[in-house]
């Protein structure tokens, strides 16, 4: 009789982690659209990491990180963010907005979008000013 247990290959399991990143990702500009963000820049990279998302909202610049989990291990979508990781994305900010001088005079706030279980952005979790430079 053949032996029908299933095993995951280490690369089709990173290709799936990947593809939801990105089915996310697209769910997010599209919540961002609909209250009106102007998205400025998607997926900016620099020498100190990535922001998925910067967009403006009135007279702020909204730096976005985007996360999903499919399971609510380890606390879910909101708890992956770590400490590490927020100053990662404060850095990259930073090199954003200093590289963009004109920007200047907005406001900057950093905000979390979390996909648990789905990609429907109306069961989203939206969190304002997530965390901040200094914490």
């Amino acid at each position: 009789m053949k032996n029908t247990t299933a095993h995951h290959h280490p690369l089709k399991q990173h290709a799936i982690i990947k593809n939801n990143g990105l089915r996310a990702e697209r769910a997010a500009q599209q919540l961002v659209k609909e209250h009106k963000h102007q998205i400025i820049k998607l997926n900016y990279q620099c020498r100190f990491g990535e922001i998925d998302i910067i967009t403006q909202h009135n007279h702020t610049m909204v730096f976005i990180e985007v996360r999903q989990r499919s399971k609510q291990q380890w606390g879910g979508a909101i708890h992956s963010i770590t400490r590490s990781k927020q100053s990662k994305i404060i850095r990259c900010a930073n090199y954003f907005m200093g590289k963009n001088p004109h920007l200047a005079y907005l406001n900057a706030r950093f905000d979390v979008i979390c996909f648990e279980d789905t990609f429907d952005v109306t069961l989203a979790t939206w969190i304002e000013h997530a965390f901040m430079e200094g914490e």
